[in-house]
Order: C-alpha cells, then structure tokens, then sequence
C-alpha cells in the first residue's frame, strides 16, 4: 500500500454526515491499531538454527512459540504466564521461555503498551548461565 503503510487495520470511527447510522471506516497504520503482538526478529531464531546444525531441532518448536506469540494479545506479565505457565518474568518487561522441552533459553523484552517482543536471546541452558539476562 502506498504512504508507507506496511499494512492496515480497520476500526470504527463514527457516523457518516451524509449518511447517519452508517459507520465509516478509517484506514490506519497498524502500529496505531495493536490486535496482535510483533516479534522483532524472526530472523534472530532462524539464524540460529541455520548457523549450527547441532541446534536444528530447536526449529519446529521455535516456529509454534512464534506462531502463538504473533496471535497473543498480552498486555501484562499476567498475560505472557497465562500462556506460558512455565515463562519465567523478570523485571523491567525481561522474560525467559523454555524451548524444545527446556533445552533451549529465549530471553525477549517485550514492550506490552505496544505489543513488541524483542528477541535479545536464544541458547542452550549452558549458554544462558554465561549471560546476564538483565542487560543482554
């Protein structure tokens, strides 16, 4: 779509002047109208796979934590623990999912008002205790 509108939501805005009771329809930018959470990036889960063969068989359950996390809608850590019971929320929007039956670590920050996980990391536990969550 043209004006650098990645893609639209559509939302009521009102009654018509020329026509009361009928509704009209606003086209507005996504990141305006949230229904649904980004991930920023899935390139960041895909290079990891790609890059070392030995972590191929974090793939699939990557793809369906990433599946469900695209049609959330969490607006708290309440939320993200209603999901992903076994999630651990840290402070400061930080959470850790558990991938592939606990074989893998993913650290996102997630913004909630905006509806905006970033990915900070993805390892193996061994990896995850070199790191300090809180700052990577």
């Amino acid at each position: 779509m043209s004006g650098g509108f990645e893609s639209v939501c559509l939302g009521v805005t009102g009654t018509s002047h020329l026509s009361p009771g009928l509704w009209c329809v606003a086209i507005v930018p996504k990141w305006d109208c949230p229904e649904a959470m980004r991930i920023i990036a899935l390139s960041t889960l895909t290079s990891f796979w790609e890059t070392n063969p030995a972590f191929a068989d974090s793939t699939e359950p990557c793809l369906v934590w990433y599946r469900h996390v695209l049609k959330a809608d969490w607006t708290s850590p309440a939320d993200v623990k209603q999901d992903f019971r076994s999630a651990s929320i840290l402070k400061d929007g930080r959470v850790v999912f558990n991938i592939a039956g606990n074989k893998y670590r993913l650290v996102v920050w997630t913004n909630y008002p905006y509806r905006v996980i970033y990915i900070r990391f993805i390892s193996t536990h061994a990896e995850y205790d070199k790191i300090d969550v809180q700052t990577i």
